[in-house]
């Protein structure tokens, strides 16, 4: 399992790295103003393929190892198309999304529902590797074009980072295609709607709880950009990349940890794994945080441009519910993986709460710095509850917390696996 972590949190390093120079190149090339715009575009997209991934994101993951897999393929597709068509026109028609994108974002969620049903599977049947290798090829394609069109093609524009978009979700589309059918048994559809209310029963609550964690994420931008505008939501929406690019620890342990948890049936192996992992994940993400705190305001501003050099106070405030998130994250998943989504949803309701009710005091006084307020408010009141929750299901103690020397024999073990040396 440690070889997978790693293995996971290497991947996701690298695309977070690549993420982050693409971020550095877009900033240059279109500024402030048009990262605001991007940000927009993205975050249309992730709305739209969370409510597509009721039927197909997270449910297939946990029913994956034992339905067969066309029978959860079929209704994915079916759901993807009329989902993705009525949540675009929704953003459209509201205003929340920018008009002569939503073609584009209709399309391009299209293409990422597709790659996304697949590597759903990948997870549910424990492929971790191929996963995570889907995920740095789009990653790295998305970079590649972008290099091409803004530094050798020199145009400076937001559409063109679209195009790049649509170029690597097609790829990753078209890959993870070849991968799922190169081995899947054609079956007939009998049962399907048994199959379909299971999807459901999981799905639903999961993908609500989604929806709702990335207006909890995302809410401040929304309300940032209405009272100050897209120079400042581009501004802080470069802050927000740059404090949770931290995650990458927490999402590659919990990732690892989900899909063992969904494959055990072992009681107290998962509350094991899940303290040892929470502990692992808070660690390794104040070590990653510190040099993130620690950099001068000059250096962002020449990173992003003199635009973002006052991203360094929003990053302060940020950090203390960047980090409470990090250690949570692995509790979060310790109940997704045993079909506890409720708690997960109430987790996310409460942060949503928080961050509007925060939001609509903050952002219009303090903006960009409002905005940071409000997230960090949310995270941590979200990351106190699940804990709660948590030592409440599995009797923990908190002593539990500190280091021991089985962890350190684990971690030193798990290191040596995964380099070959035991």
């Amino acid at each position: 399992m440690f070889s997978k972590i790693i293995f996971t949190f290497i991947t996701r390093f690298s695309s977070s790295l690549i993420g982050f120079l693409l971020v550095i190149l877009t900033a240059h090339a279109i500024g402030a103003e048009g990262r605001g715009e991007i940000s927009l575009i993205i975050l249309g997209t992730a709305i739209t393929l969370l409510i597509s991934s009721i039927i197909g994101g997270n449910a297939i993951v946990l029913l994956a190892p034992s339905t067969p897999a066309f029978k959860l393929l079929v209704p994915s597709y079916g759901w993807a198309v009329i989902s993705i068509s009525i949540t675009t026109a929704l953003l459209h028609f509201t205003g929340l999304i920018p008009h002569q994108y939503s073609i584009h974002i209709f399309i391009i969620s299209m293409l990422q529902a597709i790659a996304s049903i697949h590597m759903s599977m990948f997870i549910g049947k424990q492929q971790i590797k191929l996963y995570n290798i889907m995920n740095l090829l789009q990653v790295f394609l998305l970079f590649t074009m972008a290099v091409i069109f803004y530094y050798f093609l020199k145009h400076q524009d937001v559409i063109h980072y679209v195009i790049a978009l649509y170029i690597s979700f097609a790829i990753q589309a078209v890959a993870t295609t070849w991968f799922i059918y190169r081995d899947i048994e054609f079956t007939n559809l009998s049962g399907t709607n048994e199959i379909v209310k299971k999807i459901l029963e999981n799905g639903l609550i999961i993908q609500l709880c989604n929806v709702v964690q990335i207006l909890n994420y995302r809410l401040c931008y929304f309300i940032l950009e209405e009272t100050h505008g897209l120079t400042s939501l581009g501004i802080f929406s470069t802050a927000s990349i740059v404090a949770e690019s931290v995650w990458l620890v927490s999402r590659s342990i919990s990732l690892v940890q989900y899909s063992g948890i969904v494959n055990s049936s072992d009681k107290e192996y998962n509350r094991l794994l899940t303290v040892r992992m929470s502990k692992l994940s808070l660690f390794g993400s104040i070590l990653v945080m510190l040099p993130v705190l620690i950099l001068p305001s000059s250096f962002y501003g020449w990173v992003f441009g003199e635009e973002f050099r006052v991203i360094t106070e929003p990053l302060w405030i940020y950090a203390p519910g960047i980090l409470a998130l990090s250690f949570a994250t692995v509790l979060g998943h310790y109940f997704a993986g045993l079909g506890l989504n409720k708690v997960n949803l109430l987790g996310s309701v409460i942060g949503f709460i928080i961050t509007l009710i925060a939001s609509l005091i903050l952002i219009p006084k303090w903006g960009i710095n409002g905005a940071a307020m409000s997230v960090c408010l949310a995270y941590c009141v979200h990351s106190l509850y699940l804990f709660l929750k948590f030592r409440t299901h599995t009797s923990f103690k908190i002593n539990e917390l500190w280091p021991t020397a089985d962890d350190y024999i684990y971690l030193k073990k798990g290191i040596g696996t995964f380099l070959g040396r035991s």
